[in-house]
């Protein structure tokens, strides 16, 4: 079998199938590992030797692959978005190619609000750790996109249940057009987040409350809420257009958190249709392309050059 790069571990910044050359990101001034397979005797080095650091992990063992070195490769330098190939020769033979992209630290400050509908009552009925969800988020973003999440102190999102001042914000009006319709004002079980006539969005609520009470210095607010209603049905988490803020619900784990936080970084509300993707409304997988993290999720990747 010829010579060939192979991730280490899944959902780790390696796509090695599907790509016709195997690609890697590292974190500038950090590793990532990569294994070779039948790769004895084989030299391996950059294309620019000084913009990659490369050593050999010996001593490891791994019985289901024999033939195989682990690497571990650092990135000394930003490299630019078309990366940079890692080329595995014997003699002047290229036997096997990888390609590397180096990415800059991407750092996204995050508040966490579960919301209150009078002071000390919690829309949700259960809240969840948010120092926890967001380690496990890091957990995801980090080895695979270079994106780091850094949660901020926060209060809980007291709205002041006012249905008047709600249906205002909303644009729900009675018949003639100047009346408030207070009853789509009032918070219910499931919260309202688009507009299905005659049911209108909540979401103004929410932009008009951060507004007013933000947590400063953030990037992205989570609201904790019981349901989230969209369209006809329900979801379990919703970001809204403005990319301020999202809605998730109670009974969620830390991947919907982390699938949210996607829209934020890529400003758009497209969904992979790949299965095993993070991507994917309402999967379970947490694969980050290493294509996208580069040219969508991150974009760190190219050094700033002097004025």
């Amino acid at each position: 079998m010829s010579a060939r790069f192979i991730e280490v571990l899944p959902n780790y910044g390696v796509d090695d199938a599907g790509v016709p050359i195997p690609e890697m990101i590292v974190p500038l001034r950090g590793t990532n590992h990569i294994f070779l397979i039948d790769g004895e005797g084989l030299d391996v080095k950059a294309e620019i030797p000084n913009m990659l650091e490369i050593t050999e992990v010996r001593n490891l063992v791994r019985i289901d692959l024999p033939k195989r070195r682990m690497l571990r490769i650092k990135g000394k330098m930003l490299v630019g978005k078309a990366g940079l190939l890692v080329l595995a020769r014997r003699g002047s033979v290229i036997v096997a190619r990888l390609r590397v992209f180096v990415l800059e630290n991407r750092i996204v400050r995050l508040a966490v609000r579960p919301l209150q509908t009078a002071r000390g009552v919690f829309h949700a009925k259960v809240l969840p750790d948010p120092v926890a969800f967001v380690y496990e988020m890091n957990e995801i973003w980090t080895p695979q996109a270079n994106v780091l999440i850094d949660l901020y102190p926060s209060q809980p999102a007291l709205i002041d249940s006012d249905p008047d001042e709600n249906a205002r914000d909303m644009g729900a009006f009675l018949a003639d057009g100047f009346t408030p319709d207070t009853k789509q004002g009032v918070f219910g079980e499931s919260i309202q987040m688009l507009n299905n006539p005659p049911l209108r969005s909540f979401a103004p609520v929410f932009l008009s409350y951060l507004g007013k009470d933000p947590v400063k210095n953030t990037d992205f607010t989570l609201f904790v809420v019981h349901a989230i209603s969209a369209y006809a049905g329900v979801t379990n988490g919703l970001t809204d257009p403005s990319y301020k803020f999202a809605l998730v619900s109670d009974d969620v784990n830390s991947r919907v958190w982390a699938h949210e936080l996607g829209h934020l970084l890529t400003k758009a509300h497209g969904e992979s249709t790949v299965n095993g993707e993070l991507m994917v409304s309402g999967g379970q997988g947490q694969k980050i392309p290493v294509k996208q993290a580069v040219e969508v999720f991150n974009g760190l990747h190219t050094p700033v050059r002097a004025r």
